[in-house]
């Protein structure tokens, strides 16, 4: 019985791998970030709906020059890696114009905003590249430049940087260790750097939150982060921590509240929450089946398969370091 229970998981798992495909779309609801902390559900606007075999994702709210503008991944599973567009909305959350921000040979995704010394940056999951790179923006929304990489030669996963305890921190997963499953810390003095690890690393192991789903968020004094719960699907969920303690020497965080998919259309997922002022976005999943993911699915194990077998090639004392 067990045999067969685990044959079928394995069917399944092939199954789901192969003909399964994902697509994400975005939403916002009112509120602030305390909204978060209560129990009910949010009510979701969504965007209309992406064109087929596509998705946007990741949404990130900027105001800055007079403009509303999120920023988010836009996915073609034909281009079969995403790029970051910026949207531009008008009082209403309406779409009104839409741009090309980001574009680069490999994969990018969750545009992560940062203002340094009154600038605007983007610090997109570029993991594919093998760094944490840092755009400076020269003309918003759409005109940016890279600058460098804040984590050379790093496998760093959706980067999430903010000031706390005069210290700057960056929190994420890493790609060889599993991107959902153990989260990293780093601190400097200032967001350029240079990033120190924190001792504790990882200071979660946990596929149920320690991937960042967002910018962390204080209410009434006390420090929350956003993380992902992706212990039945990828995106599952959005969980809530209160981080107790954070210094270069300590870390420990307490679980709040689990954020189910809002109901409705995309309700299969929820992974990314961002604000503004007056609004929340969110990103939803619903799933599908579609046998032209067949082939898309095939050259992504392969790929797998061939980073895994170089990684085990490569001598230890190579491994990349921040």
């Amino acid at each position: 019985a067990q045999l067969a229970a685990l044959a079928l998981r394995f069917a399944t798992g092939l199954r789901d791998a192969f003909f399964t495909v994902d697509q994400w779309n975005v939403g916002f609801a009112r509120g602030d970030a305390r909204r978060l902390l209560d129990d009910a559900p949010l009510d979701v606007k969504w965007l209309p709906d992406p064109p087929h075999r596509t998705f946007v994702a990741d949404p990130f709210i900027v105001e800055r020059d007079g403009m509303r503008v999120l920023f988010l991944e836009d996915f073609n599973y034909t281009r079969d890696r995403g790029v970051i567009d910026a949207l531009v909305l008008d009082a209403d959350d309406r779409v009104v114009r839409r741009a090309r921000a980001l574009e680069a040979p490999v994969h990018l995704s969750y545009p992560y905003p940062l203002e340094i010394d009154g600038e605007l940056y983007l610090v997109p999951e570029s993991s594919a590249a093998g760094e944490v790179a840092l755009y400076r923006c020269v003309a918003f929304p759409d005109r940016w430049m890279r600058e460098g990489a804040l984590f050379p030669a790093f496998d760093g996963v959706d980067t999430t940087i903010f000031a706390h305890g005069g210290s700057w921190w960056a929190l994420c997963t890493r790609s060889t260790t599993g991107p959902s499953l153990a989260l990293h810390a780093f601190h400097a003095t200032t967001p350029r750097g240079p990033w120190q690890p924190h001792p504790l690393n990882p200071i979660v192991i946990d596929v149920a939150c320690a991937r960042p789903a967002g910018p962390p968020f204080v209410v009434d004094g006390v420090l929350y982060r956003t993380g992902q719960d992706c212990t039945r699907t990828y995106g599952g969920a959005v969980v809530i921590a209160r981080v107790d303690e954070l210094t270069p020497t300590s870390y420990r965080e307490t679980f709040v509240r689990r954020i189910a998919p809002p109901p409705g259309r995309f309700s299969d997922g929820f992974h990314t929450i961002s604000f503004a002022r007056d609004v929340l976005v969110v990103d939803g999943k619903r799933t599908y089946r579609d046998v032209r993911n067949v082939g898309r699915a095939a050259r992504a194990l392969q790929a797998r398969i061939g980073r895994m077998l170089t990684r085990a090639r490569r001598p230890s004392h190579n491994a990349a370091r921040p």
